[in-house]
């Protein structure tokens, strides 16, 4: 890897440290208790250190530290590329377990000594993995993998990975947004485990790229536009695990319809498209139309 991508990669783990675990938006994602990183657990501090482990045991695991090392060599020797030995370690088998397969460490190992023997190919992890089983599926499994404290650690790890992959290949906002599939309301977007991903990936684009800032709203807006996006939030807000968050989106939309000058009469003809006949527009319009109607006059009472 060249002297650029290798300062490339240290500013952006420290802006993943900075930022990106410590997200603050419409959705608060807890910040991951990072001591884990830094110091032993109390627990860990209880137990035996290496040096004071039963001889035999020692023996036993440098016996095993050098069998991972021979293969690790021998693999190198042999010109087996990072997907190569992905799948020799049988990590292909399956993404639920991948983050307690015991072959994992191994892995990581040798990409590491991979990249050492072969600087500026790239190869990570995190780019196997995801080509292995997709932006969506490996990200799911992260979130769900950082809430297990024997699987926390590298669960993060790999979360900051994957960020720091789409940001190196230039992806936007809105690219990963469809990557993760939240563009497609039947996977329920606002309840979805790779919302947080997402949320946490748009607070370090905005911040990385000053000038190129964006938006939750305007994105989900871009996916689904204005009405299709006004009955998701106005059905979301009925569920209490989607609740808070659909609340924040609806006022931010409609604050985006305030500012674009777009009174309750123009969206119910040019948003919505309801016959100006109608007596009684149908449900859910009539709900939303009535929340928009009471935002509208408050605000318009507001500036005056």
């Amino acid at each position: 890897m060249s002297r650029t991508s290798h300062a490339l990669r240290r500013r952006l783990l420290v802006l993943l440290v900075a930022v990106a675990l410590a997200v603050s938006g419409v959705i608060a994602d807890p910040t991951p208790d990072l001591s884990v990183l830094v110091r032993p657990s109390a627990q860990n501090q209880n137990q035996l250190g290496p040096n004071r482990l039963p001889r035999t045991q020692r023996r036993v695991d440098k016996d095993e530290e050098r069998g991972i090392n021979a293969n690790i060599l021998q693999w190198l020797h042999s010109g087996q590329s990072v997907d190569d030995v992905f799948k020799l370690l049988k990590l292909d088998d399956g993404v639920e377990k991948i983050l307690s397969n015991p072959n994992l460490p191994t892995f990581m190992e040798y990409v590491n000594r991979f990249n050492l023997q072969n600087p500026g190919n790239g190869a990570t992890a995190i780019k196997t993995v995801t080509a292995a089983y997709g932006d969506d599926v490996v990200a799911k499994v992260l979130q769900t993998a950082k809430k297990v404290s024997s699987t926390k650690v590298m669960a993060e790890k790999l979360m900051g990975d994957q960020r720091i992959l789409w940001l190196g290949d230039k992806k936007s906002p809105a690219h990963v947004f469809q990557l993760l599939k939240l563009d497609d309301a039947a996977t329920n977007p606002l309840n979805s485990p790779v919302l947080d991903a997402w949320t946490s990936y748009l607070t370090l684009f905005n911040y990385v790229n000053p000038g190129k800032e964006t938006t939750m709203i305007k994105t989900f807006t871009t996916a689904y536009g204005d009405a299709a996006l006004a009955k998701l939030l106005n059905s979301a807000k009925a569920v209490p695990e989607t609740e808070s968050i659909a609340k924040n989106l609806q006022l931010a939309q409609f604050t985006r319809w305030m500012r674009k000058g777009q009174n309750p009469d123009k969206i119910y003809r040019n948003v919505f498209k309801l016959d100006p006949k109608l007596k009684t527009p149908p449900e859910p319009y009539q709900t939303i139309l009535n929340h928009y109607h009471w935002f509208y006059q408050l605000h318009l009472r507001k500036n005056t």
